[in-house]
């Protein structure tokens, strides 16, 4: 009895997942230029993890009403 119950719970979850494909956004650039991150490197020492990087801002140019925030993810 319990999987009868399920299954519509089921096809509910599929329905809203495939409806929800094509909508996916994402924030728009207040910047001109590139940016890249070369020589990446990552050391677990006991309980921490340190992370070194170069991020590189070619010809990025920013308004001065405007700002880039790079969240690593």
């Amino acid at each position: 009895m319990r999987v009868k119950r399920k299954i519509p719970f089921i096809i509910c979850v599929l329905v809203a997942l495939y409806l929800n494909i094509g909508s996916i956004m994402a924030q728009a650039r207040s910047y001109e230029g590139s940016i890249t991150v070369n020589s990446v490197r990552l050391e677990q020492l006991g309980d921490s993890l340190y992370i070194d990087m170069d991020i590189v801002l070619n010809g990025v140019k920013v308004k001065s009403t405007r700002g880039v925030e790079l969240m690593p993810q």
